[in-house]
């Protein structure tokens, strides 16, 4: 697949104050997912929109951008599970030091309308909304409410799926998905092969997926890893007091692959894992480096309040005598982990990432 247009649009003034932040960084969304000029991009989880200007730079003032998410435009730095330290950075919103003094942009809200306010705005539809409802909207009218006539060529999922709140839910989203494939392009769901050529005819809505690879290549990366499993059990456990955690259906790699496979898609899907990158702009490209998301989210299991504060609410719901001692195990070893790192907790580096284009 050929790389997207560099995105020149993207000057200081255009970025500043956004303070673009991504596991992946903009280089390797970029290299990774193939976005032509002219291409009507559906992107499912924006959030803050740091992913949303690169892919409006790159489809070119003939295309299109629209940008679904559910969050609260008031979402902002400090994250709001019951299990989370007051003030603890979030994945999708970077708290920043002083916000007074640069101007950045802190909550949702804020930080989409200075998107929408810059040069590549008027490619971009920000639309609150669930994603899976906004589907069944557009399949249900031939003119979809927030983006008439539009017929997308790509969707993308970059960094969101593991907010959804169940795999349930991640389920139904795919389910619309491949019935919008079939609606805009029949029920193949392929769009008719050029006459005279032998290559393969393509898929449209090209379904492209960066997700974190649930895997720890190195030991730095493995109380990440064991950071995401016990949010995950946190989340299934009660998922009202996991609402607004960045981590509450941690689906693996291989869920998405059985998943597209059990329906009709068998090994079509094309795989990379990318070591996850340093923050945006920095260029190092070395494994985690420069990410803080692994910190936030251990640092969070690592205050001795936590176990209280679980215990409470397991307990609440029956069978607490059984299961605090599960979850203080999967804390104990997350805290093993993290010991056996030289500089401790500010060690920890994100998991690689994974990316599956189908």
């Amino acid at each position: 697949m050929a790389s997207l247009p560099s995105p020149h649009h993207l000057t200081p003034e255009i970025l500043a104050p956004l303070h673009v932040y991504s596991t992946l960084s903009n280089g390797d969304v970029k290299d990774i997912f193939s976005i032509p000029l002219g291409a009507k991009v559906l992107e499912i989880g924006p959030g803050q929109g740091d992913c949303t200007i690169v892919l409006a730079a790159a489809v070119g003032g003939g295309g299109r951008v629209d940008a679904v998410d559910p969050g609260d435009l008031e979402y902002e730095a400090g994250c709001k599970g019951p299990w989370d330290r007051p003030g603890q950075k979030c994945w999708r919103i970077p708290a920043l030091a002083d916000d007074a003094k640069t101007g950045s942009p802190r909550t949702l809200g804020q930080a989409q309308a200075h998107i929408k306010a810059g040069p590549l705005g008027h490619r971009i539809n920000f639309i609150r909304a669930d994603p899976a409802q906004f589907l069944r909207e557009k399949l249900q009218s031939s003119t979809a409410p927030e983006s008439q006539g539009v017929d997308y060529t790509h969707v993308l999922l970059v960094h969101s799926l593991w907010y959804f709140a169940s795999a349930a839910r991640i389920a139904e989203l795919f389910d619309q998905l491949l019935e919008l494939r079939r609606r805009q392009h029949g029920d193949s769901g392929r769009i008719a092969e050029i006459e005279g050529t032998t290559s393969s005819p393509s898929l449209s809505p090209e379904i492209c997926i960066a997700s974190p690879s649930l895997a720890a290549r190195t030991l730095a990366q493995a109380p990440h890893l064991l950071t995401a499993f016990l949010r995950g059990y946190l989340a299934l456990r009660d998922p009202v007091a996991a609402d607004g955690s960045n981590i509450r259906a941690p689906v693996s790699p291989g869920w998405v692959r059985r998943w597209f496979a059990g329906h009709g898609e068998k090994e079509k899907g094309k795989e990379r894992v990318v070591r996850a990158g340093a923050a945006a702009g920095s260029g190092n490209g070395e494994a985690g480096k420069g990410l803080r998301d692994g910190v936030w989210e251990v640092q969070a299991f690592m205050r001795e309040e936590f176990l209280g504060e679980v215990a409470v609410v397991v307990r609440g719901r029956g069978d607490g005598d059984g299961e605090v001692p599960l979850l203080e195990g999967m804390r104990d070893a997350v805290l093993e982990s993290v010991g056996r790192l030289d500089g401790g907790v500010e060690s920890v580096e994100c998991m690689d990432v994974w990316t599956f284009v189908l």
